[in-house]
């Protein structure tokens, strides 16, 4: 096992070594790392986005649709845009 170290800096940030990223995949600014804390260690791992809801390529192509027509609202939540864009793309497959 390698043990790597670097120092903290403003606002807590650490640099993370180039093995650690070689390791974890990490090539770019903008990927994004995950913490897995277990009592007083911490895991490092690189984070992957997982989308909530899966679109089949038709519903995509209705969402590019709907995204070009103006409008007006505001959510609380993405899940309140979620389900309201669910309820715009059933509405736009039956039109189609």
């Amino acid at each position: 096992m390698q043990t790597y170290g670097c120092p903290i800096g403003a606002k807590f940030q650490v640099t993370i070594p180039k093995e650690v990223r070689m390791v974890l995949g990490i090539k770019s600014k903008g990927d994004l790392v995950g913490f897995m804390v277990e009592g007083n260690h911490v895991n490092l791992t690189k984070a992957r986005i997982q989308a909530e809801e899966v679109f089949s390529d038709e519903e995509w192509q209705k969402i590019l649709q709907l995204s070009k027509e103006p409008s007006t609202k505001t959510f609380k939540s993405g899940r309140a845009f979620l389900k309201d864009l669910k309820k715009h793309t059933q509405k736009l497959s039956r039109r189609l």
